[in-house]
């Protein structure tokens, strides 16, 4: 078993075959016990991998809701209870969601870089998913310290906070892309040679035991669709 720290440590490809799953199941799965069950096992995954906290976070929000749809929706006026019907929409989807944050959560940039070219996948869509990672964690990061510093300067007012906020913010971003690309073009993103990466990645045992669940949960849902149908 791949470990880290005495952590599981799933090979990258496998995430991006688990979101897969996750996807193809929520969308034929005729009951919410398939769900449910990729759920669990997502949980279990975080929790084998030091993320409890995220896994819980995860599950409250999706508890949230769940009883939202079943407690409010129903009693509210026909119109509210459309626009909050949209809400059932992200519960029935909300296994994907959490597929996307275990990868995220779990997986550094440069893993997922080499574990895309090892795909064979086009360098254009390589670079272009590693920079969109590096960019959104990096406008986050600008945003706390534009707050810290409206906290620091007592700013009131929610115009106020507004202009505070977005001004600065929209610089960053256009100072954060052009930095992006500008990195991208100084690692050598036109050279058409073989490239080497620090990161070492490699299937082992909880891999394979990994894609094993998601896949007999995969066969159950495809099965019961079509006994259904």
């Amino acid at each position: 078993m791949s470990m880290r720290r005495s952590r599981l440590a799933l090979d990258p490809r496998t995430k991006l075959f688990l979101i897969a799953v996750t996807s193809v199941v929520v969308f034929v799965a005729p009951y919410t016990a398939y769900t449910m069950a990729l759920m669990g096992l997502y949980c279990l995954l975080f929790a084998l991998g030091g993320r409890l906290s995220s896994a819980l976070r995860l599950m409250a929000c999706y508890l949230a809701i769940a009883a939202l749809r079943a407690f409010v929706v129903p009693v509210v006026p026909a119109q509210v209870g459309v626009m909050l019907s949209v809400i059932g929409y992200v519960g029935i989807v909300f296994p994907c969601a959490m597929a996307a944050a275990f990868l995220v959560d779990t997986t550094s940039v440069g893993e997922l870089a080499a574990a895309l070219r090892a795909l064979r996948s086009p360098e254009t869509l390589t670079v272009a998913l590693v920079a969109t990672l590096r960019f959104f964690p990096a406008i986050g990061r600008e945003a706390a310290h534009v707050r810290d510093a409206m906290r620091l300067r007592s700013v009131r007012g929610w115009g106020r906070k507004l202009e505070c906020l977005y001004v600065p913010l929209l610089l960053s971003i256009a100072s954060t892309a052009t930095d992006l690309g500008s990195s991208v073009a100084v690692r050598g993103i036109e050279n058409p040679g073989p490239r080497s990466s620090w990161h070492e990645i490699g299937m082992g045992s909880a891999d394979a035991l990994a894609m094993a669940a998601f896949s007999v949960v995969l066969v159950l849902a495809v099965a019961s669709r079509v006994a259904v149908a």
